[in-house]
């Protein structure tokens, strides 16, 4: 009533009146509230503590002695892509998942070592459902930077504006995630349409916390399984884990994942995130096949203008980033957007095979410089101009030095270096800044 008469007053000399909005009419988000079991009566827990079959929930024994805690269902589609990660091992059984081997890590760095297993790295988009996987070769520090290319080149291939990474709480995949989101972040930090790149976690201790990754490795088995057999049929030959042709034999198995197997929408992984069917012709991995050499450049006539245009070659695989076949040959990888199949008697060859020793990682060797001595030549003994003498390099400002004194606003390494905790290379401190520190230094004890 009180209300009524401080507005009266206002109304009466023409002035708006005052709505009030009643705060229950606001919407409420429709969240899932957690259920509690109704007890029963006296007797009827005391009969149920006798035997304690069938479970109840509301016993708190049967909790302690047989809950299993909430089932991991899948609920709606996430506004921003995610995209799993894992680790996994080729064996002579088949493909493994960690805990599935009862070996020390000992023990599984020897086998990989000598050969007799492989460790793989798998990557799954779970809004796309394309799925990649890639054997990461044993090569000591070299080895993480691989895994870290492959899962980064996978990820921009996909060519999400927003992305979340996860993967369980192995501390090399954890460190292998943290590093695929600082290299990502380098990549696109030119590009305006990549707006958030973060990670989740699953509970610690939580083995199905990441079971996306885990249907995903399912999958993956059995057609692994299911071609590598087919092959050795084919050749009449076993194909041991050390062998070149598995890490193909794992990509191309994603691949055709990718490409072939239809979801409830009707489209395909790959037409999910290309928009478009895939329509290279499909051969079988392994095959032998002629493909035809490039027009121009290096490769395009090695016998000259009146030598072959074809040669032969394993095929491997496709690039997805090319539209090319990938073929084995005796000189290393080969790719070529055109080829052919031989006969049915020649496709398949155990030797030819045999001889395959490129693999996905092989052609980022580095091959050690050969230095050779030279015989002396005539004048080797006259007199040497001696080059002048080079201008003084400009003080060096080391990390403990931002860390002591600061960094500078507007520099361009400053910046960089604040936002991905490393100097960024080719980069210098600018001008201003570099007084700034030499004048800051200058003024200290030491």
């Amino acid at each position: 009533m009180w209300l009524d008469d401080l507005l009266a007053p206002l109304e009466a000399e023409g002035e708006e009146s005052v709505s009030i909005e009643d705060e229950d009419e606001t919407e409420v988000e429709p969240l899932k509230i957690a259920s509690g079991p109704k007890l029963p009566s006296a007797d009827a827990v005391e009969q149920h503590r006798c035997l304690h079959i069938p479970y109840r929930a509301w016993c708190k024994f049967c909790v302690m002695g047989q809950g299993r805690g909430d089932q991991h269902r899948s609920g709606p589609e996430s506004t921003i892509p995610k995209i799993g990660v894992d680790y996994f091992f080729i064996t002579s059984g088949g493909l493994k998942k960690r805990k599935e081997l009862e070996m020390s890590d000992e023990a599984v760095e020897k086998a990989r070592s000598e050969g007799e297993m492989l460790k793989c790295l798998i990557v799954r988009c779970y809004s796309t459902r394309n799925i990649w996987g890639h054997v990461v070769p044993v090569k000591g520090a070299d080895e993480d930077d691989f895994a870290v290319n492959c899962a980064v080149d996978d990820i921009l291939w996909l060519g999400h504006t927003q992305l979340i990474l996860k993967g369980d709480n192995e501390p090399a995949l954890q460190a292998l995630i943290a590093r695929s989101l600082e290299v990502l972040r380098i990549k696109t930090a030119d590009d305006d349409s990549v707006t958030k790149l973060a990670k989740e976690d699953p509970a610690p201790y939580d083995s199905q916390g990441n079971g996306g990754i885990e249907v995903g490795v399912m999958v993956l088995r059995g057609l692994f399984r299911t071609l590598k057999l087919c092959l050795e049929a084919r050749l009449g030959k076993f194909i041991p884990t050390s062998h070149a042709m598995m890490p193909w034999l794992l990509q191309h198995t994603c691949f055709l994942l990718n490409i072939a197997k239809r979801g409830q929408d009707g489209l395909t992984s790959w037409a999910r995130a290309r928009g478009r069917a895939f329509r290279q012709k499909v051969l079988g991995i392994g095959e032998t096949v002629m493909y035809k050499l490039p027009t121009k450049g290096p490769r395009s006539q090695p016998d000259g203008n009146m030598g072959t245009k074809w040669q032969q070659g394993v095929f491997l695989g496709f690039s997805r980033d090319s539209n090319q076949y990938i073929l084995g040959t005796e000189d290393g990888l080969a790719y070529s957007r055109a080829l052919t199949r031989c006969p049915q008697p020649d496709r398949w060859s155990s030797d030819v095979l045999s001889n395959l020793r490129v693999t996905p990682w092989s052609v980022r060797d580095v091959k050690e410089p050969e230095v050779r001595l030279q015989d002396k030549k005539e004048g080797d003994d006259a007199a040497i101009e001696t080059a002048a003498a080079a201008a003084p390099r400009r003080s060096r400002i080391n990390a403990s030095d931002l860390a002591t004194h600061g960094f500078t606003d507007g520099c361009p390494q400053c910046g960089y270096t604040m936002r991905y905790g490393k100097p960024k290379a080719g980069t210098q401190h600018s001008q201003t800044c570099r007084e700034s520190f030499l004048k800051a230094i200058g003024e200290t004890p030491a």
